[in-house]
């Protein structure tokens, strides 16, 4: 159970997180939606999911230093934690935000462009590193 929330975590947070951006920004527009308290609801159990996936990752996290530390360099993995873990835990906050105020959506989508670069920079040390490997 806890792999499987993990795996959860890690595989749904950026695009939970891009919808869930998403709907507070056109929350204007959906309203008057019918079933927007079902969309709400859903949203919630799906934010608890991640939520404790998010836990269970940071206390797993001796793992990924380890998985880390062969090819990337350690100033962008301490980065890279850094801004996974601050994210994460202002998506949570973000989450119980009324969707009038605006600034927290620039704020987020901050954090997502952050998080979404250090992610690339970090596969891109991996590939390089395998590449470095099967040329020389």
């Amino acid at each position: 159970m806890k792999q499987f929330f993990v795996l959860f975590f890690n595989k749904t947070f950026l695009i939970y997180l891009a919808l869930h951006i998403a709907s507070h920004i056109i929350y204007p527009y959906l309203y008057d939606f019918p079933y927007l308290l079902a969309i709400k609801i859903v949203m919630l159990i799906i934010a608890i999911a991640e939520l404790v996936g998010m836990i269970l990752y940071i206390k797993a996290s001796r793992k990924l230093q380890k998985r880390l530390s062969i090819t990337v360099n350690s100033k962008v993995r301490d980065s890279y934690q850094t801004i996974e873990i601050l994210s994460a835990c202002f998506f949570f906050v973000y989450c119980f935000i009324p969707e009038k105020y605006i600034m927290p959506n620039y704020i987020m989508i901050l954090l997502l462009g952050g998080y979404v670069g250090f992610r690339l920079a970090i596969r891109v040390n991996q590939y390089m590193g395998k590449e470095k490997n099967r040329n020389g």
